[in-house]
């Protein structure tokens, strides 16, 4: 009588393949540095005003945090 698996016989094959899928998935998923620096442009340009607010509060909090 021949035993089931719920893992197939030639996971081993196919393991490999799966960490490479999994190391370019999370390369694609993280913004590169540019990408982040042209966001934050971005969102200055389109939100000034709560760009400096933002700037101000978290100046107010260093400094309360820092003093």
């Amino acid at each position: 009588m021949q035993e089931h698996s719920l893992i197939p016989s030639d996971v081993n094959a196919v393991a490999p393949e799966a960490t490479v899928t999994e190391e370019n998935a999370i390369k694609s998923s993280s913004p590169t540095p540019k990408e982040i620096l042209e966001a934050t442009e971005r969102f200055i340009t389109e939100n000034p005003l709560l760009s400096v607010g933002i700037a101000a509060a978290t100046g107010f909090l260093l400094v309360r945090l820092f003093r």
